[in-house]
């Protein structure tokens, strides 16, 4: 009798171990530093990676670590030199932000990732969105702040489920006419670069409800805007059509007082 129950408590406490091994190994975990990435035992529990250093252009390079989490649904990296991004198979991967991480391109291996809906990257030295951006059909929202961007290849037209481009603080002086296809498009941010002129094919964008193109060249907006039945913002803060006020109160007339200009904003 003594022997069963003690045999009973035995099993009882090797279940309950088992539970934690196994609750370890399959729960949901976030890796927060450099040493948990590269000897954490449990790839396949790791669905967030955030890592933000304190040091500008960090360069100990873990990126090559990437690839062993399969389920990884997360990559948050900030102010890390990275040398090489390796995320190819990664493919629940839904959300990237590489800010300050001294990226003179889009990664390659970023291209490959079918299941990505948000891509962050902020703050690095890229120059161009390249012809592959068309790979990543499912992504919804795209934020290039403050690189180097001058040229946007046609192939933007092809993210048809796109709702937001951030494209502020860079070098471009036009826009592509490709990227007026992008019909589900709520949010266009092109503060801060040179633009002279606002394209009339804007009026395509029917889905826009905010248009940002403070310190920009801008002295106008085309009246085909009209068409673009919930736009409710523009921002013109530091433009010369800033200035003019009379212009202001023609187009808000113009545009039927759907919208509300901010020249303060």
């Amino acid at each position: 009798m003594i022997i069963n129950i003690k045999l009973y408590f035995m099993k009882i406490y090797l279940l309950i171990i088992l539970s934690l091994i196994t609750s370890n190994i399959f729960a949901q975990k976030t890796l927060k530093s450099i040493y948990e990435i590269k000897h954490y035992q449990y790839p396949d529990s790791v669905t967030s990676i955030i890592i933000y250093s304190n040091l500008k252009n960090n360069t100990d390079d873990f990126s090559e670590n990437f690839v062993k989490f399969k389920n990884l649904k997360t990559l948050y990296i900030s102010k890390f030199n990275l040398k090489k991004v390796e995320l190819r198979e990664l493919n629940k991967l839904e959300n990237i932000k590489l800010n300050n991480c001294n990226l003179s391109i889009i990664p390659k291996s970023i291209f490959t990732l079918n299941s990505l809906k948000k891509l962050e990257l902020k703050n690095n030295n890229i120059k161009e969105i390249s012809q592959e951006i068309k790979e990543l059909k499912k992504l919804k929202d795209l934020n290039l702040s403050s690189n180097q961007i001058s040229c946007i290849h046609r192939n933007i037209s092809k993210l048809k489920n796109l709702k937001r481009l951030k494209l502020d603080n860079n070098n471009l002086t036009e826009l592509p006419d490709e990227l007026f296809k992008l019909i589900n498009l709520n949010d266009l941010i092109l503060a801060k670069n040179p633009i002279n002129e606002i394209s009339k094919k804007t009026g395509k964008l029917i889905n826009l409800e905010q248009l940002a193109i403070s310190d920009t060249n801008i002295s106008d907006l085309p009246v085909e805007l009209n068409a673009c039945i919930n736009l409710k913002s523009i921002y013109i803060k530091g433009t010369p059509l800033a200035k003019n006020n009379k212009r202001i109160k023609e187009l808000e007339e113009l545009l039927k007082k759907k919208l509300r200009i901010y020249p303060e904003m």
